[in-house]
């Protein structure tokens, strides 16, 4: 079995013993009544895409991904969950995380391979240690609570980055030019002004 699509179903619970579907790559749970994760999770060494939105899920545990070293993509949106698992960071081929519309106060450590990471529409009050994806693209974290400065000179790799609606009273003085950049949304912040590197460094 190499793909599992259970979208649009009741299940409450996954199986404790997975060694069962080792060669599985493709599974979707999407808009089932899951609440938390079995460790067995981490048996699926050959998963690449993974699809648990639409749950009712509050916790991941660590050992749950711990061994999923070929995921490249993992939705986690619209769920409950209030802290994302310590074991994403070894996640070393993790492309593309959707994290949007949870409950999340803080954001782990991020594999470096990250190249599209959603977090919107949660509770983050700060965002740390994004100089360290060295590849990311893409950064939604729209429609939370992020306050202070926002640390934009780190983000050398970034083309799009959404970070409306959220308390940013200032942005970090760029160091170097952001030469990727192509599109900065800021709107319903804080903002009184913006750094005065800020057009040099575009």
């Amino acid at each position: 079995l190499e793909r599992l699509d259970m979208d649009c179903n009741a299940v409450e619970t996954l199986p404790r013993k997975m060694q069962g579907m080792r060669s599985l790559r493709t599974a979707s749970f999407r808009s089932n009544c899951l609440r938390t994760l079995p460790s067995s999770m981490s048996d699926l060494r050959a998963l690449t895409e993974l699809d648990l939105s639409h749950n009712r899920i509050d916790s991941v545990p660590d050992e749950a991904m711990a061994g999923l070293g070929a995921l490249r993509m993992l939705n986690l949106s619209v769920n409950q969950i209030e802290f994302l698992p310590k074991s994403l960071a070894g996640l070393t081929a993790l492309q593309h995380l959707d994290a949007s519309r949870n409950v999340i106060t803080i954001l782990p450590d991020l594999p470096p391979s990250l190249q599209t990471c959603d977090a919107s529409r949660n509770m983050l009050a700060s965002a740390r240690n994004l100089g360290k994806l060295k590849n990311l693209v893409k950064l939604d974290l729209s429609h939370n609570e992020i306050v202070g400065e926002f640390a934009l000179h780190a983000l050398h790799t970034v083309e799009q980055v959404d970070l409306r609606d959220n308390r940013i009273a200032e942005l970090s003085p760029l160091n170097g030019p952001l030469t990727r950049l192509a599109e900065l949304r800021l709107s319903t912040n804080r903002l009184a002004a913006l750094p005065g590197t800020f057009g040099k460094g575009m």
